[in-house]
């Protein structure tokens, strides 16, 4: 029978600027496929980087497929099959939001 976990990697972030912003690691060392499920509540556009790392500390960082968009105020999701035994995103908005926050979780199935 299949496991199933989920990580919140952003956890109702109030963005209100335009710097980079990087996730939590979530740790997949027994997890795939996955699935990136966006709450984006923002009233702006969030542009998102898919990144994997062989060490929680991430210190060899691998940037995994294109960026993807989540329009404002809108759910969103992204698969990622490649595996990393570590996944993170970074998220950026080129307008800083005023309202909103911004929710992120990557659901794993082994």
């Amino acid at each position: 029978m299949p496991q199933y976990d989920q990580d919140k990697t952003f956890n109702a972030l109030a963005i209100r600027d335009t710097a980079l912003k990087t996730s939590t690691p979530s740790e997949h060392k027994q997890f795939s496929p996955k699935t990136i499920a966006v709450c984006n509540k923002l009233d702006q556009l969030v542009t998102f980087q898919l990144q994997g790392s062989f060490e929680e500390t991430f210190t060899e960082v691998f940037n995994i497929g294109a960026t993807f968009d989540v329009a404002a105020n809108t759910n969103g999701w992204q698969n990622a099959s490649v595996y990393f035994p570590y996944l993170r995103l970074t998220a950026q908005c080129t307008t800083a939001p005023t309202t909103g926050t911004l929710t992120v979780l990557f659901l794993k199935v082994e």
